[in-house]
């Protein structure tokens, strides 16, 4: 089974880690210092990324990457483009409290082609935890459970999912 190769593994890390500071901000209040965690957080996970690097012959990409690479181009662009079409439509209707479910529900959708590009199925399992987490998360605050604690588990399950998945990943690729 194929795993994370090298940079996916490092913005798998480095996103994970952004998704718990989310969660911290969401939790804990907006005063809560996550920044110096979030830093420590990423050099811990470029550390231990280039560590597992360099006991194994663990490449970045795979042939379907090295083969297509316009489709991962077309991937990204379609998430950013669908992420900038959300801020603003949530902005402009003044829905932001669903602004990172919604973010979180386009992120986990991107993992479905990806795992498809990339030959890496946890990618398609991390999809659909996000996605369901995302739902939850809108559905909590559509029926009236406080807006940080809905946002602030969604964005918990994230963060931990995309670490764990990166994890696991990579260890069944060893």
């Amino acid at each position: 089974m194929r795993g994370f190769g090298t940079l996916g593994l490092l913005i798998g890390n480095s996103f994970g880690c952004l998704w718990l500071v989310w969660a911290i901000k969401a939790l804990a209040g907006s005063n809560a210092p996550v920044w110096p965690a979030y830093a420590t957080a990423l050099v811990v996970s470029a550390v231990a990324v280039w560590r597992l690097n360099r006991r194994s012959d663990f490449s970045s990409g795979g042939k379907q990457f090295r083969s297509r690479p316009i489709v991962y181009v077309a991937i990204v662009a379609g998430e950013i483009v669908a992420l900038n079409l959300l801020v603003y439509g949530l902005q402009s209707y003044g829905l932001l409290s669903y602004l990172l479910p919604a973010i979180g529900l386009v992120i986990g959708v991107h993992f479905f082609p990806l795992a498809r590009l990339f030959g890496v199925p946890t990618m398609k399992l991390l999809g659909t935890v996000m996605v369901v987490a995302a739902f939850a998360a809108i559905g909590a605050i559509l029926i009236g459970f406080p807006v940080a604690t809905a946002v602030g588990a969604n964005a918990l399950i994230n963060g931990v999912s995309l670490l764990a998945t990166t994890v696991v990943s990579r260890r069944r690729a060893a």
